[in-house]
């Protein structure tokens, strides 16, 4: 485990992704965070459900864990088809 010591006041970078169903985009975001700032506290920001799956780097985490400067956070939303299933339905459209 690192540790990293920082200044009162100082702020990190953080990037933000995650689908959005209304824009049909993905939609990636830089925030600025003083330390102390969860896993969680992005899943409230943006009003998703705490239960939302949730990764750093493509590595699944909770949603108790502190978050890093210069971390990825990528919301999960569950799949609308299998994509075995999607490919099966492509290929019998011919």
């Amino acid at each position: 485990m690192i540790f990293v010591i920082m200044p009162i006041g100082f702020t990190m970078n953080i990037e933000v992704v995650f689908w959005d169903e209304k824009l049909q985009m993905v939609i990636t975001q830089l925030i600025k965070y003083s330390s102390g700032l969860k896993v969680s506290d992005i899943l409230a920001m943006y009003n998703f459900d705490s239960n939302t799956n949730v990764g750093i780097y493509s590595v699944k985490v909770s949603p108790d864990t502190l978050i890093a400067p210069s971390d990825r956070i990528e919301i999960y939303q569950p799949l609308r088809i299998d994509p075995k299933k999607a490919r099966m339905n492509r290929s019998n459209r011919g």
